[in-house]
């Protein structure tokens, strides 16, 4: 019987898709009850690393995985469940100068740009906008830049007025352009896939586990990875714009 309560840490870019993903599984384990923490895939495998507990970890990227996985703190190798890729959003297109990665590049739509919001550089986000504008050859004064902690705080800087433009995954992009308070003031601008990043999100069980006296959350825990595999919970991801694994 799959009884028990987990918690999970994920990645901000999964919010929607897994409290969509954990509010389905519940219902079909009335037994079972699941705790979400959202964060930078990077931060939360350090809290794992300093002793957070935690059953599921959800990155959006392997390295901080590959580090749990050296530290002995993941009990079986690391699964694949999705991958995303990155976009640019600007405020709506009346406002803004920016209609492709390149004029990140153009001094001219540069010196008409206020802020250009980007993830850490430590947060898997940021790497991955660092690669893409290396690919596309563009370079931004950091006296430009403000850096979110994650994807969602990222893209919040132009949602909220505080940034002209952001990089981000194509699922936060979606999200915001779905929610009614935001989806007016922004606009989506593809990122050509010779310079667009995809990125790979994998999901292991823990060795912190929140309440390891209990062997049934074991249970749960497997049976959570389980159902995100499975065709309901990898079309609950596809709707939220994930890409198959």
């Amino acid at each position: 019987m799959v009884s028990g309560e987990i918690l999970i840490s994920a990645a901000s870019s999964l919010t929607l898709a897994f409290t969509q993903i954990s509010e389905e599984f519940m219902k079909a384990y009335p037994e079972a009850e699941i705790t979400l923490n959202f964060g930078s895939s990077g931060q939360l495998a350090t809290q794992i690393e300093q002793g957070a507990p935690t059953d599921v970890a959800a990155f959006a990227d392997a390295a901080p995985m590959r580090e749990l996985a050296q530290a002995g703190l993941i009990v079986q190798p690391a699964q694949v469940f999705a991958r995303n890729q990155l976009t640019l959003v600007t405020k709506s297109a009346a406002k803004s100068p920016i209609s492709s990665l390149s004029d990140l590049g153009d001094p001219l739509a540069l010196g008409k740009l206020g802020t250009v919001s980007l993830c850490e550089k430590t947060a898997p986000c940021g790497k991955y906008a660092e690669q893409a504008l290396l690919a596309a050859g563009v370079s931004i004064p950091e006296s430009k830049i403000t850096r979110g902690a994650d994807a969602r705080s990222t893209l919040r800087a132009v949602t909220e007025g505080d940034a002209d433009v952001a990089i981000v995954y194509a699922t936060d992009a979606l999200a915001a352009a779905a929610e009614p308070r935001t989806a007016s003031r922004i606009d989506s601008v593809p990122i050509p896939e010779e310079f667009n990043i995809t990125s790979t999100y994998v999901m292991a069980e823990t060795t912190q586990a929140s309440n390891n006296t209990v062997t049934s959350n074991k249970a749960v825990a497997q049976a959570f990875m389980q159902y995100v595999l499975s065709h309901s919970g990898q079309d609950l991801l596809s709707e939220a714009g994930f890409l198959s694994p």
